[in-house]
């Protein structure tokens, strides 16, 4: 799978060497985070941890072809955050990611491609189905340190997640995942909310060169 998510990256997998599970989890303080900090089974941690983040793009690409090779996996990932959102006290604050760039919501899933530009103008794409892990984070000055607002990987823009307390079955908020990371699990529905062209939103007291899109999810 690692091989398989190297590609998908774009990575040059012929000039990186696969690493074994016990080597990927030795020293990886987001699985001790994890059990200790939030409280999940080792299990579900470890598999959590790893998949996140050497395997969404491989899971997502498999899901899009209706591929069965990584299906468990999936599923536990799925698994493991819908039980975190069910033992959640609170619905997380509004997080942000990158469409684009290295771990961006597009480039581990194409199903994102549904929130950028004319896509969202048509009313029955304006909900779609994730396919990987969707990770963002609750600090939106963090997220606009981590990469240049002028660079190419800002242009198709950066999305805001919003949260909300569950709707009868249906969850509704990401799940806090440590470190100020927010997940959203693969098979969840995510709704456009709205858009926000370039220079017309602000954030801390700043507008900024690229579109805003904001959206909600629901999961079971």
């Amino acid at each position: 799978m690692q091989a398989e998510n190297l590609r998908l990256e774009g990575s040059a997998v012929q000039q990186t060497t696969p690493r074994t599970v016990d080597r990927l989890l030795q020293k990886f303080a987001w699985v001790t985070e994890l059990r200790l900090g939030l409280l999940w089974p080792r299990e579900q941690a470890e598999a959590f941890a790893l998949l996140s983040t050497w395997g969404a793009a491989a899971l997502a690409h498999a899901l899009e072809m209706r591929d069965g090779r990584f299906a468990a996996s999936s599923h536990m990932v799925h698994d493991a955050l819908v039980r975190a959102a069910r033992s959640q006290l609170l619905s997380a604050p509004p997080t942000y990611a990158w469409l684009t760039g290295r771990g961006g919501l597009l480039t581990n899933d194409a199903a994102w491609r549904f929130a950028v530009g004319a896509a969202v103008a048509a009313p029955q794409l304006r909900c779609f189905e994730t396919r990987a892990v969707a990770l963002s984070s609750y600090s939106a000055e963090q997220m606009l340190r981590s990469r240049c607002a002028a660079s190419e990987d800002a242009n198709l823009g950066l999305v805001r997640f919003s949260s909300a307390p569950p709707c009868g079955a249906g969850l509704r908020s990401l799940v806090d995942v440590g470190s100020g990371r927010y997940a959203v699990p693969p098979l969840a529905t995510v709704i456009v909310e709205k858009v926000e062209e370039q220079w017309q939103w602000e954030l801390a007291g700043r507008r900024f060169g690229f579109p805003l899109t904001t959206v909600s999810v629901v999961y079971a």
